[in-house]
């Protein structure tokens, strides 16, 4: 994900080629993300479609330094998203 804007309640990012945008809901440890919306361009790997239905079953999330769990309702992992310095 690129950005979640905390006030507004808003998640964007890209995977790929094609872009995702949607809500989200947090009390605590409980996570909740979704409905998306994605654009749905051609691209040489389609596996956004995937990363898409993994973070709208997110229930939970874990935070280790940079890298930021999501997990699903028995604690599985569903994504795992690591904060990193372009530059």
């Amino acid at each position: 994900m690129d950005r979640v804007r905390s006030k507004a309640k808003r998640v964007t990012g890209s995977g790929g080629c094609n872009r995702i945008s949607g809500s989200y809901e947090v009390q605590k440890r409980d996570l909740r993300i979704g409905p998306l919306a994605a654009t749905r361009m051609a691209c040489p790997s389609m596996g956004s479609r995937r990363r898409s239905r993994g973070l709208q079953a997110t229930r939970h999330f874990r935070v280790s330094g940079r890298v930021l769990d999501l997990l699903d309702e028995g604690g599985g992992l569903l994504v795992r998203l690591e904060e990193r310095n372009l530059r």
